[in-house]
């Protein structure tokens, strides 16, 4: 409601409160519209009574009507102030909803894979959200440094190690790289499920004694360290550039294990954390709430995530200015995540906003189920669903010579749109026909609905689009008008809540509205007026919607 606050304030003098004011009412199609039960509370008389004298008294020139209905004031906007709103708005450099850039920053945490492993596509959700954020959060004028907190360390680590011993070997990983090293993780989880299951330690031994030696500066263990990363480096780096995702910061978790011995001191001589009868060091929250402890040290002297992402957040305080930090990870750590802020408040090591942007799992279909995809059962790389997805949009365009290009454009906007058509809370079930169906809610049909905007624009013969803003009926462009100035509101919503969704639901609503739009308004063949008038302001749709799709991370095809 941002844009139209001058207006909102206007009608205080009739009695409304510019507070309780909200979007009109779909079902009758107001523009705006207030509840009045709060104001019966104040005033102790019925909403119906209050919103009939209200709307009663409403003479405004930009109102064009307002009435009563079930205890709501519900108004009608002038079309041509909401045309001249927006002429006014749009002949500023920014785009509708962008912001200059100001003095608060934020650092966004995404992707960080675990180093020997090939990202599957569990990790598309994690990269859309997180590319999703980091533009959000720019164009809303917030300085971003962007992390991508690499799994370095840990028992995973040892677990590579074991594994590659096991069954690996420097030809097959040379010549195959990750994918090499992901059947090796395949195989040692298989051999470690085996092993709970026959009650013994002995491979859990060895990964464990691995991480150790890693701590302990073992040299055979860095070369191996090494080998693993620099193979991971090598692969990581160009699918990056191939979603177009650039991180600023690109520190692993062996980064941080310089400042961990002096935080232990200090954490130990302040007594927030304790050491326990078999050595290890844990942290008690049962003054915040939590009943289970938080573990920040193994009894054998190894550390774990919760110490290296201590570590972390004292690097962060003492390196950047930061208003809030976001770590975009799943569902699944929700819980770790709680003790890990909480401690870090009783701490006082980072004083940063800190926020968990957490999303479902990525499910499929298997044995008739919706189950987890899992690289421990061999699930479809990330690497291979893109190459998937580029085949899928050629097979949509066959009747288009397209370049590859355009063909990796609308392969990758298909799955981008697919993940922000509904809450990141929820799973996301991973249907190659509903990612790729061009007539239903899709990457596609968006895309397309944008192309078919540019090419009423590449068909003009006028060199200039000029709104005639007080000659021209704005009535057919109502609804789009007050949609478009409704955008701001919904980038605040976003950068709120987390949920990009409702970025996705924007740009939906306003494409199948531009059906209803073509179906009763002519535009090449109108008069001059009228042709002018609605080209500029599919001009202004065109790149409206541009613009939108590029904070999914879905850029346009030159065609379909």
């Amino acid at each position: 409601m941002k844009l139209l606050q001058d207006l909102i304030n206007d009608l205080e003098g009739y009695g409304l409160k510019s507070s309780l004011i909200q979007p009109g009412l779909p079902q009758i199609k107001s523009d705006l519209a207030m509840p009045c039960f709060q104001l019966a509370k104040e005033q102790s008389e019925s909403p119906q009574v209050i919103a009939h004298n209200i709307a009663k008294k409403i003479k405004h020139p930009e109102i064009l009507k307002a009435e009563a209905i079930n205890g709501y004031v519900n108004l009608w906007i002038s079309s041509e102030y909401l045309a001249r709103l927006l002429w006014r708005i749009s002949s500023n450099s920014l785009n509708l909803g962008e912001k200059e850039i100001g003095t608060k920053t934020i650092l966004i945490e995404y992707f960080s894979p675990n180093i020997a492993k090939p990202p599957s596509v569990g990790h598309l959700r994690n990269l859309f959200q997180g590319r999703a954020l980091t533009n959000l959060y720019k164009i809303r004028g917030w300085r971003v440094i962007t992390d991508n907190h690499i799994g370095d360390w840990g028992t995973i680590f040892g677990l590579w190690v074991v594994g590659f011993l096991k069954y690996g070997n420097k030809k097959a990983l040379k010549q195959n790289g990750l994918n090499e090293l992901g059947k090796i993780y395949v195989a040692i989880n298989k051999d470690l499920k085996k092993e709970e299951q026959e009650n013994k330690t002995d491979l859990q031994n060895q990964i464990q004694a691995w991480f150790l030696k890693l701590e302990q500066n073992d040299q055979e263990a860095w070369q191996y360290h090494k080998l693993f990363t620099k193979i991971s480096y090598r692969e990581l780096e160009p699918l990056l550039d191939e979603l177009n995702v650039k991180f600023d910061e690109n520190l692993a978790e062996s980064f941080y294990y310089q400042f961990i011995p002096n935080l232990l001191e200090d954490l130990k001589k302040r007594r927030l954390i304790e050491e326990q009868a078999d050595g290890s060091l844990v942290a008690d929250l049962k003054s915040q709430g939590i009943k289970i402890p938080l573990l920040i040290q193994k009894s054998n002297g190894g550390t774990l995530y919760s110490t290296r992402d201590i570590a972390t957040l004292h690097y962060r305080q003492k390196t950047w200015d930061l208003s809030k930090i976001i770590y975009v990870v799943g569902i699944e750590q929700k819980f770790y995540l709680k003790q890990l802020f909480v401690f870090n408040k009783m701490a006082n090591i980072c004083q940063s906003e800190l926020i968990h942007h957490s999303y479902g799992l990525v499910e499929e279909v298997r044995d008739g189920k919706r189950q987890k995809m899992s690289s421990r059962k061999q699930a479809i790389h990330l690497q291979d669903v893109l190459q998937i997805a580029c085949e899928k949009a050629e097979q949509l365009n066959q009747k288009s010579e397209l370049s590859a290009s355009d063909i990796k454009k609308i392969a990758y906007g298909a799955l981008a749109f697919q993940e922000f058509s509904q809450s990141s809370q929820r799973n996301f079930l991973f249907d190659w026909d509903r990612i790729f169906n061009p007539s239903e809610i899709s990457g596609p049909y968006v895309q397309y609905a944008t192309l078919r905007l540019k090419a009423i624009l590449d068909k003009t013969q006028l060199n200039n689009f000029q709104p005639y803003i007080t000659e021209y009926d704005w009535q057919p462009e109502h609804a789009l008008l007050l949609k478009l100035l409704h955008f701001e509101d919904i980038l605040e919503d976003a950068c709120q809540t987390l949920e990009i969704n409702k970025i996705t639901t924007h740009i939906l609503e306003i494409t199948q509205e531009l059906n209803r739009y073509y179906e009763e308004n002519r535009i090449l063949d109108e008069v001059i007026m009228v042709q002018s008038s609605r080209l500029w302001f599919i001009n202004i749709l065109y790149r409206h919607l541009v613009f939108a799709l590029n904070i999914l991370g879905i850029q346009l095809p030159a065609k379909m």
